[in-house]
Order: structure tokens, then C-alpha cells, then sequence
């Protein structure tokens, strides 16, 4: 009966460790994926991810109570057993040496490793099971949780959200750098993801054209030559000016010339009545926060 016990409450250590692991090592965007199918256990999930802190109180509860238990029970019982065989003292230890034998491999390591593997399904799993066990047993989570956030408060530390599971860009560049090492990603999409967080680092003085390169116009050429500049030219977007480049007075977009020469107006229309106004960028600006102005304005337009 006694090693009946002990091992219903392995058992149960191992439920406790499997609820931490797979809801601290889970992908809450999967979890939302199934919850969002009707998943009610992975909606159980998610909520208890809201509060990490809460779910490990409980965890830590349980684990804890069950090891005091485990000791208490284990180690008596099988000294009982080897008392006849061997000496009191011999007996002794190797009735801690089984007691722990069987916590951490049956209560720890197997149920670690059955997190691990199937991460999100063991958190759906034991989600609902541990919300209960964490209201029933509110009164000392809410003491333990409180004592551990008054003690770390000194140093700075505040409670965390699962919601931040990624928290710096080179903790998800080293994401996408395990994910090509294990073949999830191509060496290449690595390459543009990184390209991706360099843009928008990047500086707008470091893509601009260089001055000799720009495609400018004057304002006094007549639109069946700058037609002819525009057709030639890489650009979608030309600088007019009247008498230096330190004169801009607008931009010539290629769209707006095509337009003129479709419905027959080059002739009875001015270059200057094409013009766009001159956006006045800082040479500082990041193009992250460039192309972000750029889609408002879009937008704004229509």
C-alpha cells in the first residue's frame, strides 16, 4: 500500500512537472492557432500564459508538497524492506538512493522529456487541470507570489508575460540562426530576414543617390524631352529645379508624364503643372520609420 502511494505521488509530481515545462517552453502563437480551432484546453493555456508567474506558484506548490510527502513516505518504507537483508545504516541509504531514483527519473526526467517533445499538447493537456488546482489553492499562491515579487522588486525586476516571447532582435536573430542550423530555414532566407532588420537600421543618407547620379530636370524643358529623359531613365521619380539642383521646386513622377502623353495634353500642358511636392527627409532618418511615413501618406491619399 505504501509504495502504491509513492507511486501515485510521483505520479502526480510528474503531472506538475509537465504543466511547467510545456507551458513555460510553448509557443503561445501555436497555442492561440488551436484555441482559435476550439481547443479549450490550449484557450486554458494561453490564459494562464497572461500570468506565468501565477502557473509556477502552483507548480512550485505542488512539487514541493509532493516531494516533502515522497521523502517523508519513501524512505521509511523501503528501509522496511531492506532492514532483514542488511544493516540499519546500509538500509537507510539505499532507501534514499531508490526514494530518489524513482523522483527524478520517473518524476522528473520522463515527464521533462515528454514536455519537450510534445510541447503545446502537454500544456493543452494539463492547462484546465492546473487553473482549478491554482483557484483552489489561491490563498498560498497568492502569498507565495507576492513574496517572491516583493523580494526581486529591489533589483528591478518585474512580473513578465509570456505575450513578450521574443524580447531583444538578436535573441530573434539567434532564432533564425538555430532554425537554419536545423534545416527549418533555407541559408538564404536567413540571409534576407537579416537584410530585412539591416533596412530598417539603415540611414537614408546611405541609399541616396550620390549627386552626379541624379536624374534631374529643368524646369524649362519641354515635356516631350523630359518624356524621352524619363523613358531612359532607371528612376520612377525625377527632381525638377530652375537654376541649380539647390533649387528643387518639385518631382516628376513617371506616372504622372505617362498620363499627360496618353490623353494627348504634352502640348498644352507645363512641366511645372505636373510637379509633385518635394518630400524634406533628414539624412538621419531610418528607412523603418521612412517607409512607415511613406505608407501613411499613401494611405492618406488613398
Amino acid at each position: 500500500m505504501r509504495l502504491a502511494l509513492m507511486l501515485v505521488l510521483v505520479a502526480f509530481n510528474a503531472f506538475f512537472v509537465v504543466g511547467e515545462y510545456a507551458l513555460v517552453t510553448a509557443r503561445r502563437w501555436r497555442l492561440v492557432e488551436l484555441a482559435d480551432g476550439g481547443d479549450r484546453g490550449a484557450a486554458a493555456a494561453v490564459r494562464l500564459l497572461e500570468d506565468p508567474m501565477r502557473f509556477i506558484g502552483t507548480v512550485q506548490l505542488g512539487i514541493s508538497a509532493l516531494g516533502i510527502g515522497l521523502g517523508a513516505l519513501g524512505e521509511p518504507t523501503f528501509r522496511r524492506i531492506f532492514d532483514p537483508l542488511v544493516a540499519t545504516s546500509v538500509s537507510i541509504v539505499l532507501a534514499l538512493a531508490v526514494t530518489t531514483y524513482l523522483y527524478v527519473v520517473l518524476g522528473e526526467l520522463v515527464p521533462k522529456a515528454i514536455a519537450l517533445e510534445r510541447t503545446e499538447a502537454a500544456a493543452a493537456a494539463v492547462a484546465r487541470p492546473l487553473t482549478l488546482l491554482g483557484r483552489a489553492a489561491y490563498p498560498v499562491v497568492w502569498l507565495l507570489q507576492g513574496s517572491s515579487s516583493l523580494l526581486l522588486r529591489p533589483f528591478g525586476f518585474r512580473p513578465i508575460s509570456a505575450r513578450l516571447a521574443v524580447r531583444s532582435e538578436e535573441e530573434l536573430r539567434g532564432i533564425l540562426a538555430e532554425a537554419e542550423e536545423t534545416g527549418i530555414i533555407e541559408e538564404a532566407e536567413e540571409e534576407m530576414l537579416y537584410k530585412v532588420f539591416d533596412f530598417a537600421d539603415t540611414e537614408v543618407r546611405e541609399v541616396m543617390v550620390p549627386r552626379p547620379n541624379i536624374a534631374a530636370l529643368s524646369a524649362d524643358t519641354p515635356l516631350k524631352e523630359c518624356l524621352a529623359v524619363v523613358i531612359d531613365s532607371p528612376y520612377t521619380r525625377h527632381p525638377v529645379y530652375r537654376d541649380s539642383l539647390d533649387d528643387v521646386i518639385g518631382v516628376l513622377h513617371i506616372r504622372d508624364i505617362f498620363s499627360a502623353y496618353h490623353h494627348g495634353r504634352l502640348q498644352s500642358t507645363t512641366l511645372e503643372q505636373l510637379l509633385r511636392p518635394v518630400p524634406f527627409i533628414p539624412e538621419t532618418k531610418n528607412l523603418g520609420a521612412l517607409l512607415n511615413d511613406f505608407r501613411r501618406t499613401h494611405q492618406a491619399h488613398g
